[in-house]
This record gives structure tokens, C-alpha cells and sequence, in this order.
């Protein structure tokens, strides 16, 4: 387990420690703030065991906000997935990233929005990854995002895609296929 602060992983995800201290009916109350990420990898081989070095890591930000003598306060603002191995056995769909080695990434931004989305307050998931059947057909999201402000359906910012079929490959960018910039 790994404790993140100000890094290049969760750019959203500024660490900071305070305690601050005032008068209120001649009592000194004192308020302990923790803000900052957490990040644990785990074995791909508690998903399933391919000898091929398979990850799995959740990485989260937010802050505890505590009073003495109050319930603390607890906010997650930001969750990460990220992983690479194989669902149903050597032969099953692989999730890795986009490029060789990498992990694909879901990122959950606005968790708090989840129940309350509005476009000032938005619930956001982030897919940066791709899908490998049979060690020849590949598709991937590349930064690709679903954002949730309130309406049933999410609105769709696409990054880039990629498909491989065997050793041809095919990339789009956003510029390519959106005017969304």
C-alpha cells in the first residue's frame, strides 16, 4: 500500500495535513483535516494465475475531515481500477492497456455527484484501457469519458480508440472522428 501526495497518478489528488484550532464559547476546539490518496496493488493471481505477471490496484482521494467529541466527516473524490489480466482462464478476454505493458484504468471522478448530478457537479467515469480476445482481436478507449449532470444518459467525450486485428492496427484520436474541442 502505497501513500500518494501531489503526483503525476491522481493529478486531482493534492495532499495536505491541518489542524486548526478556535474559540467558540470560551472552549478551544481543535479540527484535524487529512486530504490526500491511498493506492494498494494486489496479485493478478487472486483474480487468476497466468504466470504472466498480472496486476490489479485501487487508488482513491479524498479527505477526513474530525473534530473530537463530532462523527468524522469522510469524502472519496476520486477512484481508480486499474489492471491487467484475464477474465475466464488463460484463454478468456484480457484487460490491459491501450499500449504494451500498460494497465487499463477506469477513474471515478465526483463520487460524492453520484445520487446528485448537475452540469456544476458532475459524476464522471474515465475508461483508458483495452480488450484482448484470443491474442488477436483488440479493442481499446483511449481517455474516453461518460459524465453524468443530471440526465438520464451520460454525455460521451471520446478520447481515442484503437482495434487491432492480428498485426494491422487502426488509432483514432478525438480530433479525428468529434468536433468536441
Amino acid at each position: 500500500m502505497d501513500l500518494l501526495g501531489g503526483n503525476s497518478e491522481l493529478p486531482e489528488c493534492q495532499t495536505r495535513l491541518s489542524f486548526t484550532s478556535q474559540e467558540v464559547g470560551g472552549a478551544l476546539e481543535t479540527e484535524f483535516t487529512l486530504v490526500g490518496g491511498v493506492r494498494a496493488f494486489m496479485d493478478g493471481d487472486l483474480l487468476y494465475d497466468s504466470g504472466t505477471g498480472d496486476r490489479f490496484a485501487i487508488t482513491t482521494c479524498g479527505s477526513l475531515t474530525w473534530s473530537p467529541g463530532s462523527v468524522p466527516q469522510f469524502s472519496i473524490d476520486v477512484l481508480e481500477l486499474a489492471g491487467r489480466f484475464r477474465i475466464g482462464g488463460e484463454s478468456g478476454v484480457g484487460i490491459t492497456g491501450v499500449e504494451e505493458g500498460e494497465l487499463a484504468t477506469i477513474r471515478i471522478i465526483g463520487v460524492e455527484n453520484i445520487f446528485m448530478q448537475t452540469p456544476q457537479t458532475p459524476f464522471k467515469i474515465v475508461v483508458d484501457g483495452a480488450m484482448d480476445v484470443a491474442n488477436f482481436v483488440k479493442f481499446g478507449l483511449v481517455d474516453t469519458a461518460f459524465i453524468w449532470e443530471g440526465e438520464l444518459l451520460p454525455r460521451f467525450e471520446p478520447g481515442g480508440f484503437q482495434a487491432d486485428l492480428g498485426d494491422q492496427s487502426v488509432e483514432l484520436v478525438r480530433t479525428s472522428f468529434c468536433r468536441c474541442m
